[in-house]
C-alpha cells in the first residue's frame, strides 16, 4: 500500500457538537482547501520531502496514487471522515465527485526555507 490510512487521534461528541483532533503535533502547514464538484487538483505530482495528510470534513473524491517509478499504481475513493497520508516520493493526484471541504498537513510546508517549493509535477500522460 503507497498511503496510510488512519484515524484521528480522538472524536469527542456531546449536545454541543463534536470535536475530532486529526493531530498533536508533527505538522508544519496546514490548509482547509474547498472545491467544486468536477473539479481536479494537484494534477499527477509528488513531495521530496514531505509527508501529507488529509481529512476529508465533507464531500468526496477519487484519489490516484502512483510510485515514482510508475510501477506500482493504487485508486481510492474518499468521503467525509475519511484521513490518510501520503509519503514522499508517491505522486497523487486529486478528483473531486462532490463539493469537498478537506484539511491538509504538511509535516514540512510546501515552500521550503532555501526558497524552493517541494512540488514536482509528473510529465502530462504518465
Amino acid at each position: 500500500m503507497l498511503i496510510k490510512i488512519f484515524d484521528p487521534d480522538f472524536t469527542h461528541g456531546d449536545e454541543r457538537g463534536v470535536i475530532t483532533q486529526l493531530v498533536h503535533g508533527g505538522y508544519s502547514q496546514v490548509n482547509v482547501v474547498t472545491t467544486v464538484k468536477g473539479a481536479r487538483r494537484g494534477r499527477m505530482h509528488y513531495h521530496l520531502a514531505n509527508t501529507e495528510a488529509f481529512y476529508v470534513v465533507s464531500g468526496a473524491f477519487d484519489f490516484a496514487c502512483r510510485a515514482i517509478d510508475g510501477k506500482t499504481r493504487e485508486r481510492y475513493a474518499f468521503k467525509a471522515g475519511d484521513f490518510f497520508s501520503v509519503p514522499p516520493s508517491v505522486g497523487h493526484d486529486f478528483r473531486f465527485t462532490e463539493d469537498t471541504v478537506l484539511v491538509g498537513l504538511y509535516d514540512l510546508g510546501v515552500d521550503l526555507p532555501d526558497g524552493t517549493r517541494d512540488i514536482i509535477e509528473i510529465e502530462a500522460g504518465e
